[in-house]
């Protein structure tokens, strides 16, 4: 039992050092900044300079060097992303992930990717692990448990028989975007953790 929740707070300390780093960057008097820890704990300090957020890439959990969406992280926000995509061991059908299901003590397999948009990087981090060990559930079951978080959105990616599903659901869905024409070719600073 020690160990599972020593794996589970190393999980979430992404979160929790970017809403420290946040807050000492804002005592410190920086109005403009993006806190970023490996890329998979995100936190916005302000925006960038004549824009009214920062531009965040999410991977594709097919191919973890492209996007397949994006949204603004706008002042005070913060974004988790976790997946199944990097830190994998094995080929095909048999590759399997870092994350471990503690229900099964089995790895993650296939091809999944979780993205959680919040007022904390903590429960960004935190959530984006809970629903990537739901997978699909049901839309209520979703909206059910982000109900318990007000201004929480996640959006879920997997791939099915080839093909890329997103679903999102929370406060504000409608924020994580699809890729418009030339946005495929940029960087992206969501990762996995």
């Amino acid at each position: 039992a020690a160990r599972l929740q020593k794996r589970v707070e190393s999980l979430i300390a992404k979160g929790y050092a970017a809403d420290r780093a946040s807050q000492v960057l804002r005592n410190a008097g920086i109005a403009s900044a993006l806190v970023s820890l490996g890329g998979s704990s995100i936190r916005a300090i302000g925006t960038p300079p004549g824009r009214n957020g920062w531009p965040i890439f999410i991977r594709d959990p097919r191919d973890g060097e492209r996007p397949a969406a994006w949204l603004e992280l706008h002042d005070g926000e913060a974004l988790g992303t976790s997946g199944t995509y990097e830190n994998t061991v094995g080929e095909g059908n048999e590759r399997k992930s870092h994350i471990i299901n503690p229900a099964t003590r089995a790895a993650l397999g296939g091809a999944l990717s979780v993205t959680v948009l919040s007022r904390q990087a903590e429960t960004a981090d935190a959530l984006t692990k809970f629903f990537l060990l739901q997978g699909f559930t049901t839309t209520a079951d979703r909206a059910k448990w982000l109900a318990r978080f007000p201004k929480a959105s996640m959006m879920l990616m997997a791939v099915r028989q080839g093909t890329l599903m997103k679903t999102a659901a929370g406060d504000q869905p409608q924020r994580f975007r699809s890729l418009e024409p030339g946005h495929q070719d940029r960087t992206h600073a969501a990762k996995t953790n």
